[in-house]
């Protein structure tokens, strides 16, 4: 131990700790129902916002830091980030938005990188180049859903309702009947209802906007056109035909007057 003024000064790694814990705490943690450091984790067994980090990174972080401490009134040298302990550390919920991802194509699909699937249907009203609905309402982008994740359409299988006319039971024979079978309703002649192209980013931003505040699907891609970089906004997708022409007619209504359809 060596001394200054009279008093001891610890220098270098110690093997004690340079802090005092409270009474009570069990060693560097109090008990709180947050899973103690170094345990394992996965998205079933805690919290979505639970800061995890990958084991390698933890193992390595842990002894990189092993006898490293900043002193009672020092400060660290380097300021930059590249002795920060948290990096690479992250949330199930964090990585899962990481995992999807927006294709450069006309109209733009939202892929999920390990599935290679169009994932776009668990995410209505979301745009480009969001990839959650948080951080587009904090863009200011505001669409006419819910603003949350869907879950995936579940396939289920429509049983036919048979009846029997006193006739066909004695005669054994069955009659199917149609009576509540549902109308048959005419799909879209085209999936989107292009507004228009712009040269200039912040005029296709404003009329994607436009488009969503007004209650329909706004996307946003991008075209290369002699040489220049263009930016396509379109309404959509549309399901039926119905759905496709007040599609139009809203366009039309909020000024875009050279709508043109595509697929």
């Amino acid at each position: 131990m060596v001394q200054h003024n009279g008093s001891p000064v610890r220098c270098g790694p110690q093997r004690t700790a340079h802090v005092t814990y409270v009474t009570g705490s069990n060693g560097r943690f109090a008990s709180s129902t947050v899973p103690v450091p170094g345990t394992i984790a996965t998205p079933d067994t805690v919290p979505p916002r639970t800061r995890v980090a990958p084991r390698k990174v933890y193992e390595s972080q842990q002894r990189s830091l092993a006898g490293v401490y900043v002193p009672q009134g020092m400060k660290p040298v380097w300021e930059d980030d590249r002795l920060n302990p948290q990096r690479a550390h992250q949330t199930f919920e964090g990585k899962a938005r990481m995992e999807v991802m927006w294709t450069n194509t006309v109209p733009r699909r939202l892929i999920d990188r390990r599935t290679g699937g169009d994932v776009i249907h668990k995410y209505p009203g979301l745009q480009p180049p969001f990839t959650s609905f948080e951080d587009q309402r904090a863009a200011g982008v505001r669409v006419a859903t819910q603003g949350r994740v869907l879950s995936d359409p579940q396939t289920v299988r429509r049983g036919t309702t048979v009846t029997r006319t006193a006739t066909a039971q004695s005669a054994g024979n069955t009659t199917v009947s149609t009576r509540s079978a549902p109308e048959a309703v005419p799909s879209a002649s085209h999936r989107y209802a292009q507004a228009g192209i712009f040269a200039d980013a912040e005029q296709s931003k404003a009329a994607a906007q436009k488009i969503a505040r007004s209650g329909l699907p706004a996307r946003r891609g991008t075209l290369t056109r002699d040489g220049r970089e263009l930016t396509l906004v379109l309404a959509g997708p549309f399901q039926t035909q119905t759905q496709l022409d007040r599609g139009v007619a809203r366009l039309q209504g909020l000024g875009f007057s050279n709508v043109k359809l595509r697929k």
